[in-house]
């Protein structure tokens, strides 16, 4: 199967207004609910939410969470922050990235997260 070469923002732009993402949406509102499953708001618009990537495109409801858009911004968040340390560990394991490297990549990873100022 051929690679798609499409920019990721296009890619995904498309998969999230796509009939498959808004009948997965329907799904799992009919599951779980019509309320965010974090702070439980049941007045609130509500998004699908990746827990990961690995399956896009081809997501089950166990792939997703259903959030309002205040405790989806902090889900994107929280993603990206378990991101950086993921790819920081891996080189550390491949030998490209000190302990000492790794100490101030934790330490800013763990100030972004209290502090609110980690990139969505």
């Amino acid at each position: 199967m051929a690679r798609d070469r499409r920019p990721w923002r296009q890619r995904y732009a498309e998969h999230i207004q796509s009939p498959y993402w808004r009948e997965l949406k329907a799904k799992v509102i009919r599951r779980r609910g019509h309320k965010c499953e974090r702070c439980f708001c049941e007045s609130c618009p509500l998004d699908l939410h990746h827990k990961h990537y690995m399956t896009f495109g081809k997501e089950r409801q166990k792939d997703v969470e259903l959030l309002c858009r205040e405790c989806h911004r902090e889900a994107d968040k929280e993603r990206a922050l378990r991101g950086m340390v993921r790819s920081a560990m891996s080189r550390l394991e491949r030998g490209r990235e000190s302990k000492r490297d790794l100490e101030i990549l934790s330490s800013t990873v763990w100030r972004k997260a209290t502090d609110g100022t980690a990139q969505g």
